[in-house]
């Protein structure tokens, strides 16, 4: 739900927010474990807690018996 809401929802109401130049290139850094939090600075707050709720459920994953999926 909240992916959707911060896709529909932000587009409309920050149509010159592209998610491509910032949260694409924080997350490769962050995969290269050389992320930089200063392009997380613009991003708004509605994609911001889209990528704690999913680090929160991928931190759960482990303690779930879903982990033999």
């Amino acid at each position: 739900f909240m992916g959707c809401y911060a896709t529909l929802v932000t587009n409309v109401q920050h149509p010159d927010f592209n998610y491509r130049t910032s949260l694409s290139i924080w997350f490769r850094q962050l995969f290269m474990l050389k992320p930089d939090a200063s392009l997380m600075s613009g991003v708004p707050i509605a994609f911001k807690i889209h990528i704690l709720l999913g680090f929160t459920i991928m931190a759960c994953w482990p303690f779930t018996r879903l982990v033999h999926v």
